[in-house]
């Protein structure tokens, strides 16, 4: 009988636990996220979705939740929907032609560690405008481009990049970096046309400050190769009468240490007499002269998937 009465609390406690298990999903097949409808997103969509927050002027290739709606978690449990603040108005930093003590001191702290991991070799220094200010367009290939370039160019005048700002919102750690330095102009993807973007760039240029983006508005597809350029950069230098200076990368978009990458820096693109169609037509064929052929070199790869996912 005592063995029966345990059987029987045995046989209840388990018909109890069964019927409080939610009801059982599917596996989760490669490519599958928690709580998926169970379509694997094809590899060549999750590379879509890589978005650089220093391209401006083009929409991301899929459709990213906004950071003012995206849930919070803590742990594995959704904790509603995290309110944020709207997006980082174009004007929220300082423009100016002088560098920031903050951005001095991490130039002097920065650029040597960068010249211990990559090799990076530059030509065409001499076509760096110094006499006065202009529009820096450059191909766009992974996180060290932006570090080059102002690893590269002289603290003065300073180098204000525009970006967008859905990454870094996202990123307290970088987006408060970004904010101690300066030299960044948050660019609104939504807003058609932002007005306060282009007042913001032409107050920059007419303080004496360089702007500089990646026409192309997102990650190249591939090494050597450009993507069509947008119009935004003609704009800002015809109506500031300034000149557009090309600068080529190569070798950035997959990164190890030691690694040698390149940056050629061409003569600078006078605007005057150019319409916007004739000066992006100018720039594009610039760009591509200037981009040289790239082939992996092989060997060894220290920590490759570290230093290209960086950032």
């Amino acid at each position: 009988m005592l063995a029966a009465r345990r059987w029987t609390c045995v046989s209840s406690l388990m018909a109890r636990r069964t019927s409080s298990r939610p009801p059982t999903r599917g596996k989760r097949g490669p490519g599958r996220a928690p709580g998926s409808s169970g379509v694997s997103m094809p590899s060549a969509a999750r590379q879509a979705t890589r978005v650089s927050p220093w391209a401006a002027g083009r929409q991301p290739l899929v459709a990213v939740s906004s950071p003012a709606t995206r849930p919070r978690c803590r742990g594995n449990v959704h904790a509603g929907m995290e309110t944020r603040s709207s997006v980082p108005p174009a004007d929220l930093l300082p423009v100016q032609r002088k560098a920031t003590p903050m951005f001095r001191f991490l130039k002097l702290t920065v650029v040597p560690l960068l010249h211990v991991l990559f090799r990076i070799k530059v030509e065409g220094r001499e076509h760096i405008p110094t006499d006065r200010t202009f529009v820096l367009i450059a191909n766009h290939l992974n996180w060290l481009d932006s570090f080059a370039i102002l690893a590269t160019f002289p603290a003065e005048p300073r180098v204000h990049f525009l970006g967008d700002t859905t990454i870094l919102v996202t990123r307290k750690v970088q987006w408060a970096l970004v904010k101690s330095v300066a030299g960044f102009i948050p660019v609104n993807r939504k807003a058609r046309p932002d007005t306060v973007l282009f007042d913001h760039v032409n107050r920059c240029l007419q303080r004496g400050g360089v702007v500089a983006l990646y026409p192309e508005g997102n990650y190249g597809a591939a090494e050597g190769e450009i993507m069509p350029f947008k119009k935004g950069f003609a704009h800002f230098a015809i109506d500031n009468h300034v000149p557009v200076l090309p600068v080529a990368l190569s070798g950035t978009q997959d990164l190890w240490l030691r690694k040698t990458v390149r940056m050629i820096i061409g003569p600078a693109i006078e605007t005057s007499g150019q319409s916007i169609e004739s000066l992006v037509a100018l720039a594009e064929a610039a760009m591509r002269e200037l981009l040289p052929s790239y082939s992996d070199p092989g060997g060894v790869k220290l920590l490759r998937k570290g230093l290209t996912h960086l950032f």
